[in-house]
């Protein structure tokens, strides 16, 4: 007689299996040194911006760099300070660092574009800089710069016209924008900034421009100036046509005692950045005391939503995967935990950047301290794949 299995048996097990959680981990990775120099402390490749050419084989990466300086607080830099860059032409394995003429200019005066830019131009970077922030020394209004050969040279400084006229920027005191956009057409493109009315009181935005660049608009705030925490920092991925992803630097008030955590939060909008809505928070950054962490973000070949970050409290660099277009995010993957700084407890490190490169490898920019170099704060690119582990297999 032939045994014959209930069909609740074959649903339970279909159930298991399908929901089963999908963990990750990183494999065959490899680091490689972007800048380094005995005398200077380099940092916050997320302030600055990861471009890249020809399938991820050519990246430039922007960074700070300044003298090492055992008194100069909880970051171990002089306040003379300048932006740099450091390119690769081999998919991140060999680096050579520069700074060219009319790069992040201290103290230029900004100008108005006369002509539009072409966001098409295969080989265009822009550079967005927020106010006093870093080598960036403009006291009254952010600028931004571009370059039409890769970075080799940059034209700027040039104001955002129009964005700071009126309501509802004008009431605060800065605008503390980092580098991130999308382009739109040829002479669209949309922007993601932050303002300040005071110290860790940021709120981010969305704003635009449709005609080359000559002229933008504020379109909406993500994290809104009612939120009672820190919104800063975003890093923002386009998934269809008109719907934006962004992830966000979350922290509390130094003085709020009821949110001792930094953590990311991501939001969503399906109507060309006009509004967003809270889709999920994607991790924690570390204790409040740390400042913790800006998000890298981005989109792979398949489709999963990648995220890199520091944890400043366990003093690991790391990332998460989510299958779902970030409404949900899977297991904690390490990239590294072998960090150590010349200030102890000091967990001075991470601002990633990250992208895919054409053949899959994930490549991942970041400042970094360890005993192998030293222990003084450079800038490092770490190079892997990620292998997939179902049910703990």
């Amino acid at each position: 007689m032939k045994k014959e299995f209930p069909l609740i048996f074959f649903y339970c097990f279909f159930v298991l299996f399908s929901n089963a959680e999908v963990k990750y981990r990183i494999a065959n990775v490899k680091t490689y040194v972007v800048k380094i120099h005995p005398e200077e402390y380099s940092g916050w490749p997320a302030n600055n911006g990861l471009w890249s050419w020809d399938g991820g084989n050519e990246m430039l990466v922007g960074f700070t760099t300044g003298f090492y300086d055992k008194e100069g607080g909880y970051h171990n830099i002089s306040e003379q300070r300048i932006s740099q860059l450091a390119r690769s032409r081999n998919g991140g394995k060999k680096w050579k660092s520069f700074c060219p003429e009319n790069y992040v200019v201290k103290d230029a005066i900004a100008k108005e574009l006369q002509e539009p830019i072409d966001f098409k131009h295969p080989n265009l970077a822009i550079k967005m800089c927020g106010v006093g922030y870093h080598a960036h020394e403009l006291k009254d209004s952010p600028v931004f710069y571009f370059s039409y050969d890769r970075g080799e040279h940059w034209e700027g400084p040039y104001s955002f016209e129009g964005l700071l006229d009126g309501a509802p920027l004008d009431k605060f005191k800065d605008i503390t924008m980092r580098t991130d956009y999308h382009i739109i057409s040829s002479k669209e493109c949309i922007f993601f900034g932050s303002a300040t009315q005071k110290a860790f009181d940021d709120k981010v935005f969305a704003f635009k421009t449709t005609d080359g660049g000559l002229t933008f608009e504020f379109v909406s705030w993500i994290v809104s100036p009612k939120d009672p925490y820190r919104g800063v920092m975003p890093q923002t991925v386009q998934i269809h046509q008109d719907d934006y992803i962004s992830v966000i630097r979350r922290r509390a008030k130094p003085d709020d005692s009821s949110q001792k955590k930094c953590w990311l939060d991501a939001y969503r909008s399906g109507n060309g950045g006009k509004n967003w809505s809270f889709l999920s928070k994607v991790a924690e950054t570390g204790d409040a005391n740390t400042n913790g962490n800006p998000p890298a973000l981005t989109v792979l070949k398949d489709g999963r939503f990648l995220v890199v970050y520091g944890n400043r409290s366990t003093k690991q660099l790391v990332c998460k995967i989510s299958l779902d277009e970030g409404k949900s995010w899977g297991n904690e993957i390490i990239i590294r935990d072998d960090f150590v700084s010349y200030q102890s407890g000091s967990s001075d490190f991470g601002y990633p950047r990250v992208l895919q490169r054409e053949d899959g490898k994930i490549v991942v920019v970041y400042y970094f301290a360890d005993l192998k170099h030293g222990r003084e704060q450079h800038i490092d690119c770490s190079v892997f794949s990620l292998k997939k582990l179902v049910m703990d297999d």
